[in-house]
């Protein structure tokens, strides 16, 4: 298993059928979790904008892992973008499906330059932490 689409027509809520992706496991001491790497496509973030915001991205991009960055610039403060992943899930984790969900989500950026990126602030809350570290 690597990155990229495994070609697999899989019938999700009997009725829409997507194309598994397929992503390398993380090794990881717990059968019951599936740990991958990177879960997005550069691309994949720039879905919601117009065709004349992403030409403009892919021109001023030097490199494709500028896109992200980019479309948040472009994306309005009132709009994030939620990005469901169908992954085909290796054989040797315990379950009857062999597909699980992954999630990514791109909220709209304040700053119109790269450096200014990392200066927004988000609350959340301790849901995860205490799932990963507290909950054994």
């Amino acid at each position: 298993m690597g990155s990229g689409s495994t070609n697999m027509l899989e019938k999700i809520c009997n009725k829409y059928e997507v194309n598994l992706l397929k992503r390398k496991a993380r090794k990881t001491d717990d059968e019951n979790k599936y740990s991958i790497g990177v879960l997005t496509n550069p691309n994949h973030q720039m879905l919601d904008l117009t065709e004349e915001e992403i030409k403009e991205i892919i021109n001023k991009s030097s490199d494709k892992k500028d896109y992200g960055v980019r479309a948040r610039q472009f994306r309005s403060s009132k709009n994030g973008l939620l990005l469901l992943y169908p992954i085909e899930k290796p054989n040797h984790k315990k379950s009857d499906s062999k597909l699980c969900f992954g999630f990514a989500i791109s909220f709209p950026s304040s700053s119109k330059t790269k450096s200014d990126e990392n200066s927004i602030s988000y609350t959340v809350n301790n849901v995860y932490y205490n799932q990963e570290y507290l909950s054994n």
